[in-house]
């Protein structure tokens, strides 16, 4: 019994580490690039091993990248604060994504890798717009202005949003000059002040 618990251990740690590493290469090379001998040297498994536990390359890759966006989506859904107030909730969200993005850089550079390489799995690709539609519609809330239309609300999500594609942008190319916490810090005042403005 004891050992069939720790084969079991020994089995799960093993495929935890194939889909870290996975998610290295993808963001190093993009999911097309790399294969399944480095992969297998990177994490210090048997090929076979790593077909054993996915079955085969493209499957292997949906279970990291959906392992990710999963969390992403979890994150970005379980946040709710008190007496909310726009400055408040971008605040809390724009601090749930830093927070996520800077606890492992290679993150966003697999998000660019996906948006712009072509090939990518439908399911990726369906998974991606998902999550803009959701964080999108996540801004909507927080900036919402009674005195402007919801096609004006709309307008001022996906602007703000562009913004925030722009800090991802440079994080992606300078991580090691750019604090998204200080950056979204900046941008809250900034948006908050701005949504004021609107519609007078």
């Amino acid at each position: 019994m004891a050992k069939a618990i720790q084969k079991r251990k020994n089995g799960e740690e093993t495929k935890i580490r194939i889909l870290k590493e996975c998610l290295q290469l993808i963001a190093e090379q993009g999911p097309l690039s790399f294969t399944l001998d480095e992969l297998s040297d990177r994490a210090g498994v048997a090929k076979t091993s790593i077909l054993w536990h996915f079955g085969s390359k493209e499957d292997l890759i949906l279970e990291a990248v959906g392992a990710l966006f999963d969390d992403f989506e979890v994150r970005l859904k379980a946040f709710g604060i008190a007496d909310p107030t726009p400055e408040r909730l971008l605040a809390e969200l724009f601090a749930r994504v830093s927070e996520w993005f800077e606890s492992a850089p290679e993150l966003n550079a697999v998000f660019f890798q996906f948006m712009f390489q072509r090939g990518v799995h439908p399911d990726i690709t369906a998974r991606l717009r998902e999550m803009y539609r959701e964080f999108r519609r996540r801004l909507k809330e927080a900036l919402n202005n009674p005195a402007l239309t919801p096609k004006e609300n709309e307008a001022v999500a996906i602007a703000v949003l562009a913004l925030i594609d722009g800090v991802f942008v440079q994080f992606y190319l300078e991580p090691e000059a750019v604090s998204m916490k200080k950056t979204f810090a900046t941008l809250t005042k900034m948006v908050a002040a701005d949504r004021l403005k609107l519609g007078h």
